[in-house]
């Protein structure tokens, strides 16, 4: 679940190795930009969102852990382009 809510964030095509499915959200529209930030001491591999998903999942073995939690930033032109906010000069 955390690479198909992941690849629709991103608007991109992750790959599940655990069940050996593809999540194809890359016909989306509207995700103008999207990066995986890691710590400097991170792999270097984990940049890549398909292996970072996938390994996040390898790792985690109890079933009711938290394995992601989403963010998303949004700047005062963006939101007045789509009329999240009315603004007036």
């Amino acid at each position: 679940m955390t690479r198909a809510s992941a690849a629709y964030r991103s608007a991109s095509r992750l790959r599940d190795e655990r069940l050996h499915r593809s999540h194809d959200f890359s016909a989306k529209r509207g995700v103008v930009h999207s990066e995986v930030m890691l710590p400097e001491n991170a792999p270097q591999a984990w940049s890549d969102r398909e292996r970072l998903w996938n390994d996040v999942e390898a790792f985690e073995i109890r079933k009711d852990a938290q394995l992601a939690r989403g963010v998303e930033f949004a700047n005062a032109e963006s939101r007045a382009k789509f009329g999240a906010w009315n603004f007036k000069a």
